[in-house]
């Protein structure tokens, strides 16, 4: 009897109690693993130690595929990245697949790991000349760093991504990656106005002559222009600031005259006097005719923050 009695308190569940039955997807991918671990502990001597590498990534790419239906990304990314690794050792074209798999799992739930991921597909992409393709995931990189705010290393990427959209002969796409890397340089740590000015600048002059793009000169030759005003501020040294509005006016005709020229022009002797009322009106009225972006606003704090050599401010009334 007092067998009995202890067997029914061990086994006696509280009210309600339901054992959770393990999610048919992760027992699906539990089973891939379970078979890619056999094979790559089996012993052949038919087998070659490559083709065992190539059976068991297969097998753990079919489990990933099973956690990411299932939604568990972590799994998912951890296992495609197995996946992938077994692909290279065995010199197979899917290894960069897996990686890009990877990236896309870890995505939703790790920034870091999904860029490391799409780093290592990248890698095997440009040794195999898709330098497109690793633009591409560059790209991205660089938008889930900016995405975190975490400017310095956004700018790296879209820098790579520049230069792999120019080796695959994309000239327009580099582009559009340059002008996230000037965008970028005022936003980071220590701002790299030079850099920012050549680049738009560099941009404005090649797309002059093509007739889609050349509506966006204006806006390139306005951040010129603002980038000019900050360093100059930041140098303390205003001089060559109207000459080189009136570079950029004889660049682009249609820049003359704009509103954006116009501002630009206002707030060069507001920055010689660091009047800093004026400086808030000017820009205020500005706003009033021309909706201003964050960047904008951003790069007309830095302006204000060095006038008369004050410490940055964090705040600019622009209503």
């Amino acid at each position: 009897q007092r067998c009995i009695y202890w067997h029914f308190a061990l086994t006696r569940r509280p009210q309600g109690f339901k054992r959770s039955p393990m999610d048919p997807f992760e027992q699906k991918a539990n089973k891939y693993i379970a078979e890619a671990e056999k094979k790559l502990n089996s012993w052949s001597l038919f087998t070659p130690k490559a083709q065992k590498m190539e059976d068991a990534a297969e097998l753990y790419s079919q489990a990933a595929n099973s956690y990411k239906t299932g939604g568990d990304w972590k799994k998912s990314g951890d296992t495609y990245l197995k996946a992938g690794d077994m692909y290279e050792k065995s010199s197979s074209h899917e290894a960069a697949n897996c990686y890009v798999e990877a990236g896309k799992a870890y995505k939703k739930v790790s920034a870091k790991d999904a860029c490391d991921s799409y780093t290592k597909a990248i890698m095997l992409y440009v040794d195999k000349n898709r330098h497109s393709t690793a633009a591409r995931l560059s790209k991205e990189i660089g938008e889930m760093f900016e995405k975190d705010a975490k400017y310095e290393e956004a700018l790296k990427a879209f820098e790579r991504a520049a230069q792999f959209y120019l080796a695959s002969d994309q000239p327009t796409n580099s582009n559009h990656q340059r002008l996230k890397v000037a965008d970028l340089c005022v936003m980071v740590k220590e701002p790299d106005y030079k850099k920012a000015i050549k680049i738009y600048e560099q941009v404005a002059r090649e797309s002059l002559d093509t007739r889609m793009l050349r509506y966006s000169v204006k806006g390139y030759l306005f951040k010129a222009g603002l980038c000019s005003i900050a360093q100059a501020v930041h140098c303390s040294d205003t001089k060559g600031l109207a000459d080189t509005i009136d570079k950029f006016k004889d660049l682009d005709p249609d820049f003359d005259g704009s509103l954006e020229c116009k501002f630009l022009e206002d707030l060069i002797p507001l920055v010689d006097e660091g009047d800093e009322k004026k400086f808030e009106k000017t820009v205020s009225a500005f706003n009033r005719k021309k909706k201003i972006d964050d960047w904008t606003v951003d790069i007309l704090l830095k302006v204000k923050g060095h006038l008369k050599k004050t410490v940055a401010t964090d705040d600019l009334d622009i209503s």
